[in-house]
This record gives C-alpha cells, sequence and structure tokens, in this order.
C-alpha cells in the first residue's frame, strides 16, 4: 500500500487513458456536449 508520504506510484498509461476516456463518455451523456 501507498503510505501517502512519499510520491505516489505511477499508473500504466493503459489505466490512465481508459479513465480519461470513460470520463469523457459520461461528460457528454450528462451534458449533450462531445469533447
Amino acid at each position: 500500500g501507498w503510505d501517502k508520504e512519499s510520491p505516489p506510484p505511477m499508473l500504466p498509461q493503459e489505466i490512465v487513458e481508459g479513465t480519461a476516456k470513460r470520463y469523457r463518455e459520461v461528460y457528454s451523456k450528462l451534458t449533450g456536449q462531445i469533447n
């Protein structure tokens, strides 16, 4: 686990990209805007 005192561990790029994609999809559904 992370002790919250040292820098957090790096996330794999595919996790970062997948999370960003899901946030954009939800944003589009909620607002009707495409970003």
